[in-house]
Parts: C-alpha cells; structure tokens; sequence
C-alpha cells in the first residue's frame, strides 16, 4: 500500500498503534483522539519528524535483528484483519519466516534508556504486540528498538504467557468501538494533552453564539477550586527551589542520597534550574 492508503485503511478498525492509546498509555494520542480519527473527524496526520525517523530505521532494525538473532523476516504488504473481530486490524512491520510469529520494529530517543532497565520495555510497546498476537492468532511476537545512538535490544512476547492480557485488550477494543465509534459518541474528557489538541481540531469552526450550560455548573467550580490549589502548588514547589538555590549560592551543582540539582549559566549568562533523580 501507498502511504495514504495505509491512512484511509487504519480508519476501517482499531490498529496497533491505536491500542495503547485506547488504553491510555500513549503520549501522543488518547481515546478521544483514535475516535475522532476513527469516525472521520481529524484531518490526515502529518509526519512528526520521530514518525519520518522511525520508518526510515525501520528496514535497518530488522536487518540489525536478523544479523543479531539468525531468523530470517518477510515483509507483509496487506492488513490482517481478526476473523471474529474485523474492526481489529493490523499492519505488520514483519512476519517470521518459519514460525507462527511476527516482528514490530522501533526507535526512541536515548532520553528513554531508563524505561529498558531491567529487561523491561514501554508498555505501549507490549500493547501493541499484544494487538498483533490478538489480531494473527500467531504464538509469539518479537520486538527489536534501537535506541538511537545507545543501544539495539531484542524482546520476545509470548502468547502462552500472555493470553489473559491479549483478552482483556479484545474486550477493551471491542468495548471502545461498539461503546463509542460505531453509535459515533466521542469518550470521556480525560485531561490528556493529546485530547485537548484533538477537541481543539474537532471543533476548529466557531459559531458566535452562547449556550445553557447550567447543568455542568459544578465543573465550573471544580475548574475555579482546581486553578486556586494549582497557583498554591506552584508557589510551594518554587518556595522548595529557591531554598536549594540559597543554599547552592554559587556553585553550579548539588547532590543527595538520590538527587542532583543543576544551576548552570547559559550563554546569555542567565542560570538554569534544574533537579533530577540519579
């Protein structure tokens, strides 16, 4: 498929990268977001420089894990739709030659390192293995990252060991497009960025005219209460800076038991703050 194709196809069913959003694990996307994309309503995504970046390491990843593991991959060139569930779909990266399994190829930034500690990966990307293992029917699904610049890891999701959580992500899907996509009733607010830029979207067009909203008086109160704690927040959490700063003076770093703070001059001679766990 063209890529416009592969756009107008992801809008026929739910998609692996939809499931964690759906979820409400992804960063960049939201519940509110796959339905609006789903029924129509946002306009073609465009190409974030990490979205360019990833498919262009994508046949790199899967060389690198082909030299790194022996296996030999093919790639797929159509979607996969569920027998029992056609509203899930999938567009593989790729399929293992000789096994009952495929690969999902990624890139991050080095900046997420922490989250691969201890064998561990994002549990977006474990969603959507888990998406792909639902959709196929296949016994396992391998997952190959490069974190740019850092280091190549290779993982392996198996379907014996993860089926209560493949079903509980069917029943999660299938409850999110018969609940909401299919009568076309958006979701719940959820506070996500990714769904105050998608509302923002949606209703892009403005009206000049005023509506009762009387029935939601008490959200507008708690938006009122919510500012007054947030601003108090905000003072309390500067009030703890500056004291780290009067007691750093002069001196561009300071660390604890399981901190550092950071005060450093830039450029233009204006010193930046900043604290992070070690």
């Amino acid at each position: 498929m063209t890529h416009e194709e592969w756009l107008a196809e992801r809008r026929l069913g739910i998609g692996g990268s939809d499931a964690a959003a759906i979820r409400g694990l992804s960063d960049y996307s939201s519940p509110y977001c796959v339905w609006a994309d789903k029924t129509g309503r946002m306009p073609p995504k465009e190409d974030t420089e990490a979205m360019l970046l990833g498919r262009i390491l994508e046949p790199h990843t899967a060389e690198r894990f082909v030299k790194q593991t022996g296996l030999s991959v093919r790639r797929v060139n159509h979607s996969l739709v569920h027998l029992k569930y056609p509203f899930m779909r999938a567009n593989i990266d790729r399929r293992i030659v000789g096994q009952r399994a495929g690969l999902e190829c990624k890139s991050c930034s080095p900046y997420r390192l922490k989250e691969f500690e201890d064998g561990q990966y994002p549990q977006e990307y474990y969603v959507q293995c888990l998406h792909y293992l639902a959709v196929t029917g296949w016994d396992a699904w391998y997952l190959a990252v490069w974190i740019s610049g850092v280091d190549f890891r290779i993982f392996r999701v198996e379907r014996a060991r993860a089926q209560a959580d493949i079903d509980s992500l069917i029943r999660t899907e299938q409850g999110f497009w018969e609940r909401y996509v299919l009568p076309d009733k958006p979701p719940p607010a959820d506070g996500a960025t990714a769904t105050t830029k998608a509302i923002g979207e949606v209703y892009k067009t403005a009206v000049d005219k005023s509506i009762d909203l009387s029935a939601m008086e008490g959200t507008f109160v708690a938006v009122a209460g919510l500012n007054a704690k947030k601003l108090d927040l905000e003072r309390e959490i500067e009030r703890h800076k500056q004291s780290i700063k009067l007691a750093m003076g002069e001196n561009t770093r300071a660390e604890c038991s399981a901190w550092v703070a950071n005060w450093k001059p830039r450029k233009d001679g204006v010193r930046v703050f900043s604290i992070k766990e070690k």
